[in-house]
Formats: C-alpha cells, sequence, structure tokens
C-alpha cells in the first residue's frame, strides 16, 4: 500500500491543518495510507554523507525515507520552516520520496539547516548535526554527540545563542524561549576558526580568529582577536572546498567559516554568511581592497 505523509504547520489553522487534510485525503485513497504531522514533530540527522528526517507522532517514530510521496504545505510562513521544509524536500528527493511542491528541492538556503544538509551531499567536512523546530525532540538523539556538544540557533549570528554543553540537561537549562536549537558535535580546536573572504567565487583573504579564552566562541563581537593568513599557506584542499561551497550556493560573495580539527587536522564546514562585514569588523582596509581589485579585473 502506498504511504503518504502530509507535512504542515502545527497551528497553521483549522482549513489548513495537515492531519485533517491527510483524514479528509485517506477517505477516498483506498489503495494510501495517508498520514498528517507537523513540521514540529520532525528530527534531522545530518552527518557528512547522509542525512535522515525522522516524524515524531503519537508515539511514533517514522522515517520519511519510508513514504512514496511527501506533500510539503504551510511553508512560506517563516524563514526557519521555509528552511525546513526545503531541507526535508532534498532528503526526500534523495530517498527517492516524490516531493510535493517540487521547487522546494532547488530553493535558496536560508539557515545553517539546508547549509549542512546540502553540504552533506558534497565532498565537504561537517560537524554531525541534530536540527528541529522542537527543542525537546532533541533529547533522545543528544548523547550520540558526545560530551561536550554545541548548541546554536541556525538564524543567529555573532555568536549569539550558542552554548557548549556537557549533557542535556545542562542545555535544557539554558534553553530560550522561542528559539530552535541545532546540535553539532564539538569539534577539537586550538581556540580558533578561518573565515575565507570570497568574491567572484574566490577566496581572496583568510582571516584567522582567535577566542579570548572566556568562552568556546571565536566571533570578534565576542572578543576575538583576529589576524590575516596568507592564502598560500593553507591546504589546496581547502581552497578549492571554498570555491565549491560557494559555487554551490551560487554566492560569488559571502564568508565562508571553516574549524580545523586539532586531531584530525581536517578543515570543517561551520557556516556560510551571504553578507560578510565589508565596511566594519576588522581588516576594513584589506577587504575593500581585495573586492575592489577582483571587481576591477579584466
Amino acid at each position: 500500500m502506498k504511504r503518504i505523509l502530509i507535512l504542515g504547520r502545527r497551528n497553521a489553522g483549522e482549513k489548513n491543518d495537515a492531519r485533517l487534510l491527510a483524514e479528509a485525503i485517506g477517505r477516498h485513497a483506498e489503495v494510501a495510507a495517508v498520514h498528517g504531522a507537523y513540521f514540529e514533530d520532525v528530527v534531522i540527522e545530518t552527518e557528512k554523507g547522509s542525512n535522515q528526517a525522522f516524524i515524531h507522532s503519537g508515539g511514533i517514530v517514522e522515517n520519511l525515507g519510508s513514504y512514496q510521496v511527501v506533500i510539503l504545505i504551510n511553508w512560506s510562513f517563516h524563514r526557519l520552516y521555509t528552511d525546513l521544509a526545503h531541507s526535508l524536500a532534498l532528503i526526500a528527493s534523495r530517498s527517492g520520496v516524490e516531493v510535493w511542491n517540487s521547487e522546494l528541492i532547488n530553493a535558496r538556503s536560508a539557515s545553517k539547516v539546508s547549509q549542512m544538509v546540502r553540504l552533506s551531499y558534497e565532498d565537504v567536512a561537517i560537524p554531525r548535526t541534530y536540527f528541529s523546530l522542537t527543542p525537546s525532540l532533541l533529547e533522545g538523539y543528544s548523547d550520540t554527540l558526545g560530551s561536550p556538544f554545541i548548541a546554536k540557533d541556525p538564524l543567529a549570528s555573532r555568536g549569539r545563542s550558542n552554548h557548549l554543553c556537557r549533557d542535556w540537561k545542562e542545555l535544557s537549562q539554558r534553553l530560550e524561549p522561542g528559539v530552535s536549537y541545532l546540535l553539532q558535535e564539538f569539534i577539537p580546536n586550538d581556540a580558533s576558526d578561518l573565515r575565507m573572504f570570497v568574491a567572484r567565487g574566490e577566496p581572496v583573504l583568510g582571516i584567522v580568529r582567535r577566542g579570548s579564552g572566556e568562552t568556546h566562541l571565536t566571533n570578534v563581537s565576542q572578543g576575538a582577536a583576529a589576524e590575516l593568513v596568507d592564502l598560500k599557506t593553507l591546504p589546496e584542499s581547502l581552497i578549492e572546498a571554498t570555491k565549491r561551497i560557494a559555487a554551490h550556493f551560487n554566492r560569488e560573495l559571502c564568508g565562508i567559516d571553516f574549524m580545523k580539527n586539532t586531531e584530525t587536522g581536517e578543515y570543517v564546514f561551520l557556516e556560510i554568511n551571504t553578507t560578510p562585514q565589508i565596511v566594519n569588523g576588522v581588516f576594513v582596509e584589506e577587504k575593500a581592497s581585495a573586492l575592489a581589485q577582483i571587481l576591477t579585473r579584466k
């Protein structure tokens, strides 16, 4: 029997409720089982080369890949819902599931959620990641990340709502009302990360940001120090990964953040920024000069 899943927003209202719609279709679908659930019931698991989405509903956990058709509705309500729907469409499509509406497969990435999902299919190192709109659903998954782990708001910037936690109990005490979280494995590091400033799809500046030691954050806005790094001293694999990531997201101008794993030597992708600081922050003149040279080059 064909299995069909309808996913929508929990508070969309009676006329747009996913479960009510599933019940209505199910009364007329004799050869199909039609299920309705909410975006708030979903947990996404992401790691290099693999994505899965789990639907928690009525005490049962279903894998998105076990359905033949998924219908996504009410997703344009909010940027994070749209990005979650984009991520689910990608995961479903990759699993051979028919997606309605398929426009979501090629939507623009709008948060760290789809950044991780999309790059998991590319040859790029990413941290193992879990996401849900409902933080409490992540409790059962947090133990797989080890201790400590990172919890961050997928829409936040400059280190806001970014926590280093020993376990779920510690995170539960720091959860902020109305915030959804990505949980990510902690990358062993030397208290620094690397911002690659990209123009015309090419890395033109590398900036190492070194944390103050007071927190795990390496954002300059959180007190980190910054220094320029000669791109020639960086591994060619990192330069190529930077180009490939920028091209994947069709972003000629962006900032891409990596963290070097001090145990493996591998550079792990953290995020891509659509509007890297140019006229403020650190090395303003160097960034402006690099951008000007790229723009005026034949």
